[in-house]
């Protein structure tokens, strides 16, 4: 960036917030790799008779793997840029990185939360009747079936991700609100699911725009190992260069503890 290009400050430096990862269990994970133990569930014996000898029970184990991988970003630059710059472009690569590798963590940690089994929904959310004055479908109807299935398979959940075309169809209809222009609409971020308390839902540009998923966060894991930096030196070349890589995996443990329901937004 020289100086006939720079201006006061550089544009689209800043990058936008990542919510997805405020939907996951995060997990240290500094060797690399983790087991997760998985046990099932069974049912007690309903009335016994007298003298009769219950049926015996245990857990059945399994195991999920983390077995992370590697985001890397690698940085180069020449003597001449760094000579001809009214800034420090080593510096500001280096910040770039980072925003790079939290767009590209969240990514992968959409992939694994939007990975649970469909449930169509009834119709888009955003669909009126014919008199356009009420709106045609019910969004609580499709989540209270998707919590349904869930607590069924015994897992608690409490958690709806969602794109911010998916959530404003979800607070603009009318069996959420009275009317189609509720008092406020969240376009990103972390709050709690209107008419469902206890659960959150995480808004986020990454996730797919005709989806919402509704799902036991406990057991989606981030598992996260170390972020390493390494600075060399060119010297044939006459450049400078930092290499960053990161360390991690998101990984959906069960899909009994969550439903993607498809079709909420068009």
């Amino acid at each position: 960036i020289t100086v006939i290009d720079l201006l006061s400050e550089v544009i689209r430096r800043e990058w936008r917030d990542f919510n997805a990862i405020q939907a996951v269990r995060r997990v240290p994970v500094p060797k690399l790799q983790l087991n997760v133990p998985i046990t099932d569930k069974y049912s007690a014996s309903k009335k016994v008779p007298e003298l009769q000898e219950a049926d015996q029970k245990s857990n059945k184990f399994t195991q999920a793997q983390l077995r992370l991988w590697k985001n890397v970003v690698s940085i180069y630059e020449s003597d001449e840029s760094r000579l001809k710059a009214t800034i420090e472009p080593m510096a500001f690569e280096i910040d770039q990185a980072a925003g790079s590798l939290a767009k590209a963590a969240n990514e992968q940690i959409v992939t694994a939360i939007e990975g649970f089994t469909t449930q169509a929904a009834s119709g888009t959310w955003a669909e009126m009747n014919s008199e356009a004055n009420f709106s045609a479908n019910n969004p609580l109807r499709d989540v209270v079936d998707a919590v349904q299935t869930i607590v069924d398979n015994n897992f608690r959940p409490d958690t709806m991700t969602v794109h911010p075309r998916v959530i404003s169809d979800y607070l603009s209809n009318t069996y959420v609100h009275a009317a189609t222009r509720p008092d406020d609409s969240q376009i990103a971020g972390v709050f709690d699911l209107p008419k469902f308390p206890g659960i959150k839902s995480v808004v986020d540009v990454g996730f797919t725009n005709t989806v919402a998923t509704v799902f036991d966060s406990r057991t989606v894991l981030l598992g996260e190992g170390p972020t390493v930096a390494e600075q060399f030196r060119d010297p044939h070349r006459g450049a400078d260069g930092w290499v960053i890589r990161q360390w991690l995996q998101p990984l959906k443990t069960t899909n009994d503890a969550g439903r993607k329901i498809t079709g909420a937004s068009s």
